[in-house]
């Protein structure tokens, strides 16, 4: 079953676990380039400079109080050409945002997730704030001047040196999708899907977008793409002007939304019209790009990159002009997993192997195992 690692993958958690870290062991790392500019296209790494900062793997026995390794789940960075790997902090992180010599991250700590921060160079770590857990439906956002969450379900603010903490919903609320304009969110106080909101940043009053029960997709510039439940359909709602369009009129399954005037959405299920498709956003015209079922998709210079339900959950890419498919990586991934494409890597967590992190160099598909594992210590 996909996601399953079965018995065989618990044994060998119990022979590798140690007891879970704090996090607060004081690593020192030097060479930090603060001023070069940030990039990633999702959240597993993150290069700045010649550095790479990434998570290391997936430490998928947390909430059995346990941890496959010692570095499991840490920040680690590595030189681009995947040498000299070191440890930043050594909590069990799922979340991280990097800007100038600051990582600001969330981590699972004994059933708890807590906001911190800490340097570039490891010094200096702080936790902010408590937070619901981000693997149990937890929200977090970060943002320009602000970090969004919720706590005890509710909507929170604070500014990203923690301070000035606001509450912003009294309602429990889902799906927080933090973007340009402010957040967005789908109201749950009555325990079922509800309006779809958006607080704008400075603001703290949250403005409805559709009285009808949705939920965001994903943000582009000014415009937010939502699910709209009551026919399926996906809406295009612009933040400066407060319109909504449909941009697709059919209940597909899977999006990737991208800044070319086009999207591109799948079916899952098999009993659909299974498949990749290009959708027009002026026109709602479509095309089908394959007959693959397709997740967590992501487009990068011309390919859509996604987990292939087709084929054993591997990793493949279409070519949006061509149609020319290709697999990149024969590894299962899980479906909850992000893609992330730094410079010429993509970079993914590995089930066939304990869900360590990879990278797999998108000219040349060759894939390495880059996870950092020092089991001398512990």
């Amino acid at each position: 079953m996909k996601g399953s690692r079965g018995i065989i993958a618990v044994l060998m958690a119990c022979l590798l676990l140690i007891g879970c870290s704090d996090g607060s062991a004081d690593f020192r790392l030097e060479g930090a380039d603060p001023e070069a500019p940030v990039i990633s296209d999702g959240g597993r790494a993150i290069a700045q400079g010649g550095h790479v900062y990434y998570l290391n793997g997936d430490n998928y026995v947390r909430k059995d109080k346990l941890r496959l390794h010692p570095y499991r789940g840490a920040i680690c960075r590595m030189d681009s050409d995947g040498s000299n790997k070191a440890v930043l902090c050594n909590d069990d992180v799922s979340i991280f945002n990097l800007e100038g010599d600051t990582v600001w991250y969330v981590a699972w700590d004994n059933n708890v997730s807590r906001v911190y921060t800490i340097k570039t160079d490891g010094s200096g770590r702080r936790k902010l704030a408590d937070i619901d857990s981000t693997f149990d439906g937890g929200g977090y956002g970060f943002s320009k001047n602000y970090i969004y969450y919720t706590y005890n379900g509710a909507l929170y603010r604070m500014d990203r040196d923690g301070a000035n903490k606001l509450k912003l919903t009294e309602n429990r609320i889902c799906n927080l999708l933090c973007c340009d304009s402010g957040v967005y969110f789908t109201d749950y106080g009555s325990g079922q899907y509800g309006a779809l909101m958006h607080v704008r940043h400075g603001a703290t009053v949250a403005e409805t977008v559709t009285e009808e029960p949705s939920y965001a997709l994903g943000a582009v510039g000014d415009a937010v793409y939502y699910y709209r439940f009551e026919n399926g359909f996906c809406y295009s709602y612009d933040a400066v002007s407060g319109a909504s369009t449909s941009v697709t009129h059919l209940g597909y399954e899977d999006y990737c939304f991208t800044d070319r005037g086009k999207i591109y959405a799948s079916y899952i299920s098999e009993e659909k019209e299974q498949g990749i498709f290009s959708i027009d956003i002026a026109s709602g015209t479509r095309e089908m790009l394959c007959d693959h079922r397709a997740e967590r998709m992501l487009y990068h210079d011309g390919f859509v990159y996604y987990i292939n339900d087709s084929a054993l959950y591997s990793l493949w890419r279409v070519n949006v002009d061509t149609k020319q498919t290709e697999q990149v990586a024969d590894n299962m991934i899980s479906s909850i997993d992000l893609l992330d494409i730094v410079g010429d890597w993509l970079y993914y967590f590995n089930d066939d192997d304990e869900s360590r992190i990879y990278r797999v160099n998108i000219n040349t598909l060759r894939s390495f195992c880059i996870e950092y594992e020092d089991m001398s210590i512990g």
